[in-house]
């Protein structure tokens, strides 16, 4: 039967998460602020398979 075809489809939604926080305290004055800083990457992977058969 050559009109009938077979598909299979495959997505897959992934991705890597990290984060980091970092402070520096001052030395001095009770008014010295204290710095912070922080950030948090992210990296989508997306997977995308098509076979017909």
């Amino acid at each position: 039967m050559p009109w009938l075809t077979i598909s299979t489809i495959s997505l897959a939604i992934n991705g890597l998460l990290s984060g980091a926080y970092q402070c520096q305290q001052v030395a001095g004055p009770l008014e010295t602020d204290n710095v912070c800083r922080d950030t948090l990457p992210f990296q989508p992977e997306l997977f995308y398979i098509f076979v017909k058969l």
